[in-house]
């Protein structure tokens, strides 16, 4: 809705990371605007230490949009770190499951350690390191972007027809990358700049 959107800095009421990220992922920005409120994505970011600072919903659209304008690599960062809030500080804990919130409990009543809420980072690791866009159960588009801090990747998503897989592995200043799918599921590999394939290196 326009009236909650400030045009002077294209911000989302409120100059949050998920206020601002939502907005420009369910298109309450059009097209000659997203690049804008983008930026002011990236400066409320930058205002919040590079942490991520958001909860369920914030959770479900920020990593995404930041790789869609091609920032995959802050993405990552903000995962992966090891400090609080994020995925990362679960995982120097110990933790392998997904609690109900980031901050530490001190209070009295049980919180759920096997939560589904913030899992949407899964589909962010299977999108875009991993590359596998399912369009629909019968066209995948394959474009995985290689993070410079991963050495590897491998992913795989079932269809109805069948499984589509991606392995990838940094072999020097290369990338080899194995993809298999299924027949009769049109499968389209697309490679980020400055990636190109070398000559008939695609069965």
């Amino acid at each position: 809705r326009k009236e909650y959107i400030d045009f002077g800095r294209m911000s989302v009421k409120g100059n949050t990371q998920t206020g601002q990220s939502a907005g420009i992922f369910y298109n309450i920005f059009t097209e000659g605007e997203k690049q804008a409120a983008f930026n002011r994505l990236l400066e409320i970011i930058e205002i919040d230490g590079g942490k991520m600072n958001v909860g369920i919903l914030g959770a479900r659209t920020m990593f995404h949009v930041l790789a869609q304008f091609g920032k995959a690599e802050l993405a990552y960062e903000m995962i992966e770190r090891t400090d609080c809030p994020s995925y990362g500080e679960w995982v120097s804990k110990g933790k392998t499951t997904l609690p109900e919130q980031f901050l530490e409990y001190t209070g009295t009543y049980p919180i759920s350690e096997n939560h589904h809420f913030f899992g949407d980072v899964l589909q962010w690791y299977m999108r875009y390191p991993g590359g596998i866009n399912v369009i629909d159960s019968n066209t995948v588009k394959i474009k995985p972007i290689f993070i410079e801090r991963l050495d590897y990747v491998k992913t795989e998503h079932k269809l109805p027809s069948g499984k589509v897989s991606v392995f990838w592995k940094r072999d020097g200043e290369k990338i080899i990358l194995n993809v298999q799918c299924p027949n009769d599921i049109d499968c389209e590999i697309l490679l980020e700049k400055p990636w190109v394939f070398e000559e008939d290196s695609r069965a």
